[in-house]
């Protein structure tokens, strides 16, 4: 839950108050214009940048003041907008690398091959098939990362965070340059991630692909939160038609 999260760079306030609330197993969208503070409110979050006042919990154990890497660890991991790959890497190493916190790391188990180790090493390299099955990329498992389609490279980023556990994923644009069957596949992707329990966070523009999959919606302009409710209720609010279209909101 974000209470009061404020975020300010010198004298400008880029994110003011914001209170919004993710529930696990549902998507949650935060959109508005250009410029709107989306970015900073999912910095923040996981810890890239501080907040200047107000908080955001996890249950019950606060996370700001927390690292990037301790958060993720709690379970709030995110994706950025360029895709985090290893280029020149395998799918396979890739996603292993996504497992890093639980692979066996003893070099005299290696050396010896002793059976601990190679039991790791098999459930290690299980784990990683079914992320790949999981992200429809399993078929790739041996190409380099930089040789996949664009969407497929989309789908790789999603199964690397995945490799976490996460509680709550938090996508920065993940359907940026798709195309429309790659959004189509990207959507059924982020169901099965709420299905499995996860709750999603979703920044994006692609307002039709949002909409058909997000439970809940909050609106931001100029770093303050103008809107939220359900997208049936976003699409027929006043002030969002404002922001993104220069209509003539109501008065509050």
């Amino acid at each position: 839950m974000v209470d009061r999260l404020t975020v300010r760079f010198g004298a400008l306030c880029a994110v003011s108050s914001l209170a919004m609330e993710a529930a696990p197993a549902e998507i949650t969208a935060l959109i508005g214009p250009n410029g709107a503070g989306k970015s900073t409110v999912f910095n923040a979050i996981t810890g890239f940048v501080p907040a200047a006042e107000g908080s955001v919990r996890l249950g019950d154990e606060e996370l700001i003041g927390l690292r990037p890497h301790v958060i993720s660890k709690r379970g709030v991991v995110r994706t950025f907008q360029k895709r985090s790959l290893f280029p020149r890497l395998t799918v396979f190493d890739n996603l292993r690398i996504g497992l890093h916190t639980t692979e066996p790391k003893s070099v005299f188990g290696a050396m010896l091959g002793v059976p601990r180790y190679r039991r790791a090493q098999r459930e290690l390299h299980a784990t990683v098939r079914e992320l790949a099955r999981f992200a429809g990329i399993e078929q790739e498992l041996q190409r380099e990362a930089r040789t996949l389609p664009y969407g497929r490279q989309r789908m790789l980023a999603v199964a690397i965070a995945l490799a976490a556990r996460p509680l709550f994923l938090l996508l920065d644009e993940p359907s940026a340059g798709l195309n429309r069957t790659e959004t189509t596949v990207m959507a059924g992707l982020l169901e099965q991630v709420r299905r499995a329990g996860v709750g999603v966070v979703l920044v994006e523009h692609d307002m039709k692909f949002l909409l058909g999959i997000s439970h809940h919606v909050a609106v931001l302009n100029a770093g303050e939160k103008i809107a939220d409710g359900t997208p049936a209720q976003i699409q027929a609010d006043p002030h969002v038609r404002a922001a993104y279209l220069g209509e003539k909101a109501i008065p509050c």
